[in-house]
């Protein structure tokens, strides 16, 4: 069983930079500027230059298309676009983090892969 710092490393270094990604690419699909986007998630634009310009890790790269391809961000990318409250953004975003975590790498989840 991973211990609560293996858990806090896996979200914060793989599982919520790929969510962002994810976000990133979707809103700049509705012509969002990096720094509109970054205003937005409550990064800076370097990071959303980053993710927009793929220069990130290969877990990211897999799981942000992942997230992408299954549409998990639709409904962040959705309240953002109407001007929600980055209160219920990052709660949304937190509960994502949350449930692909659960998804993909919780005991119950070791019988599947970890891949996309």
């Amino acid at each position: 069983m991973a211990s609560p710092s293996d858990i806090c490393k896996k979200i914060t270094k793989e599982i919520l930079p790929a969510v962002r990604a994810a976000i990133a690419q979707d809103l700049k699909k509705y012509d969002y500027t990096e720094e509109k986007i970054a205003s937005a998630l409550g990064v800076d634009q370097v990071a959303i230059s980053k993710y927009l310009n793929n220069r990130y890790s290969k877990q990211i790269k897999t799981l942000s298309a992942y997230i992408i391809r299954n549409k998990l961000d639709a409904s962040i990318v959705d309240a953002i676009r109407a001007g929600e409250p980055s209160s219920r953004i990052d709660k949304s975003i937190d509960q994502l983090c949350d449930k692909i975590f659960i998804s993909r790498y919780s005991p119950k989840a070791e019988g599947k892969t970890n891949n996309a």
